[in-house]
């Protein structure tokens, strides 16, 4: 029995990883069979425990038993690219989640197929929607990072994050790893969308209540993997609603809108143009008294358009960290409106396909969610987005929701000081400091103002 379990899994696997061997010997005995068996034995051991652990890679073992059992073989390896777990983790950690290069790539991507309207995302959220895609097979050392944001959350910050999976035929190995290493809850398919919404409304404290919509599922949905953020932070050093007053927001068309003003003068971690963001200026307004959370609101050097593609290519090409570095104390007269901004619901699939991730779309490559399923047609169908943010006197607060649909397939210093209103088109970020992760990154354009 252990004899053909050996054969079988060399012969699935050399399919599933759509690799072909040519040329192999045919003039092998059975004993030749049974002599490679027992000689790769310990090593098959080592394989099938792998596999077992869902480790993120199996390769070194998968390679070490394939050259064992066919050392005398004439081995010749086709490769093809339908490794969707590859693939995708290769999009959201093409550098590293603390760089936020993955969350810039994906806001810009949205900025610029809606040049002119509010652009709001949580790449946090969506990179734990894509984790899930990808087996949570990323390195366990990004895990506790994403932990770390949670955990870090001190007096003043409320962060709150879940995760849950809508199935009923995904493997058990894969329900019990996402149960286990993502704390994700289970619930089976339900007929319609509806649950899905609950779920979420109850996780983002009410402030997504539509997401998905009432429609009925098609009956081709294999799973929802499903994540929710909810943040909601007190300024450590809140804006008097004394000093609040009326004034004009000016679009970039010419027109104005009437909103309510923050004001606040004092020392402030700023800068007054920076390069690296096209002449921007910049204000980073600490979360909490651990200051663990900040949000850095962005002015562009102009109400131009080529201006605010400066800001959100420099987001692209720097790092959070790297930019607040470039701000120092200084005196900092600011006025910032009272906003609430909404986003969504928004489908991240061209945009993600233009980052590097289109096997995982494709329905016509198979094989590409083994560790996630028995069916080989299983792929992902879209991913659907939605975030709010309201920022008043008190603080921020914000929500976002992700729902992956899987298918079955038929600068320098400056001592003056700096005069920031945000009176046209800004860009607003909420990050962890001690990382540079972006929990939430928006566009401003046309807020409702509150």
């Amino acid at each position: 029995m252990r004899a053909i379990l050996i054969i079988s899994s060399l012969a699935a696997f050399a399919i599933t990883d759509g690799r072909t061997i040519r040329g192999a010997k045919r003039d092998s005995t059975e004993r030749g069979i049974r002599g490679a068996v027992r000689r790769c034995y310990p090593i098959f051991n080592q394989f099938e425990e792998c596999m077992t652990n869902a480790a993120d890679d199996c390769s070194r073992e998968r390679e070490d038993y394939f050259s064992c059992l066919c050392q005398d073989c004439d081995l010749s390896f086709a490769e093809t690219s339908n490794d969707a777990s590859t693939e995708t983790r290769a999009a959201i950690t093409s550098s590293n989640v603390t760089s936020s290069s993955f969350g810039a790539a994906l806001f810009a991507q949205l900025c610029d197929a809606s040049p002119e309207t509010n652009v709001l995302i949580s790449p946090l959220s969506v990179y734990r929607a894509l984790e899930l895609v990808e087996d949570g097979a990323t390195a366990n050392k990004l895990r506790e990072q994403v932990k770390a944001v949670i955990d870090s959350a001190g007096s003043g910050v409320q962060l709150n994050m879940a995760t849950s999976v809508w199935a009923d035929d995904l493997k058990t190995s894969y329900m019990d790893h996402l149960m286990t290493e993502h704390s994700a809850e289970a619930f089976s398919l339900p007929e319609t969308y509806g649950p899905v919404d609950d779920w979420i409304e109850e996780k983002t404290n009410g402030k997504i209540k539509v997401l998905m919509g009432d429609g009925a599922l098609d009956p081709l949905t294999a799973a929802l993997l499903v994540d929710a953020v909810y943040f909601k932070g007190t300024w450590k050093y809140e804006f008097s609603p004394v000093d609040t007053t009326d004034d004009v927001f000016y679009h970039r068309d010419g027109s104005q809108t009437s909103a309510k003003y923050m004001k606040a003068s004092r020392t402030m971690e700023a800068i007054k143009s920076t390069p690296l963001l096209g002449d921007a200026s910049f204000v980073v307004l600490d979360y909490g008294e651990d200051a663990e959370f900040a949000a850095l609101f962005i002015l562009p050097g102009s109400s131009s358009k080529e201006s605010m593609d400066d800001v959100i290519a420099g987001l692209t090409s720097h790092s959070i960290s790297e930019l607040v570095e470039e701000a120092t104390e200084v005196n900092v007269n600011l006025k910032l409106p009272r906003f609430h901004l909404a986003f969504g619901p928004s489908q991240l699939k061209p945009h993600l396909m233009n980052m590097g991730m289109k096997i995982a779309f494709d329905p016509d490559v198979l094989g590409k969610f083994n560790r996630m399923s028995y069916d080989r047609g299983l792929y992902v169908d879209d991913v659907h987005h939605g975030a709010c943010m309201e920022v008043n006197e008190e603080g921020t607060e914000a929500a976002a929701a992700t729902v992956v649909d899987m298918m079955y397939r038929g600068l320098p210093r400056d001592d003056e000081s700096v005069k920031l209103t945000f009176d046209r088109p800004f860009v607003v970020v909420i990050f962890q400091r001690s990382s540079g992760i972006p929990l939430f990154m928006g566009r401003v354009e046309d807020p409702d103002f509150i």
